[in-house]
């Protein structure tokens, strides 16, 4: 690809600060060729979410562009932000409400293996 006369002549500002870095950066100048080549613009995930925005490994969450499957194979543009937003709050309560019950069950677990009858309230005061 080769710039026109008029672009290199007369660029709008956007254009020489682009050029500015071109040079800076890349040692190249408007006059030298620049090979155009296609790039992924987009890499739309593909992590299965439910409704609760858990994946298939326990105890891991995923919102935003990592997932797919919202809108099929299509990624409509201005709804990644969206759907960062809607899951995200999603994905974090789910883990919160996961953990907590983690933090429970932890809990009882621990309390069950080491209260005894003489060790609760009720037992002092009746055996007072």
């Amino acid at each position: 690809m080769s710039y026109s006369d008029e672009m290199k002549q007369n660029p709008p500002e956007f254009i020489a600060t682009y050029f500015d870095w071109l040079h800076e950066k890349k040692g190249l100048t408007p006059n030298d060729p620049v090979r155009i080549g296609m790039y992924a613009h987009a890499a739309n995930g593909g992590i299965v979410i439910d409704s609760d925005a858990a994946t298939d490994v326990p105890g891991l969450y995923a919102c935003g562009e990592v997932t797919g499957g919202m809108h099929g194979a299509d990624r409509i543009g201005g709804l990644s932000s969206a759907n960062g937003l809607v899951f995200g709050e999603i994905a974090g309560k789910s883990a919160a409400t996961e953990r907590a019950a983690q933090w429970l069950r932890t809990m009882r677990s621990s309390c069950a293996r080491t209260a005894s009858p003489m060790h609760t309230p009720y037992a002092a005061v009746s055996a007072a």
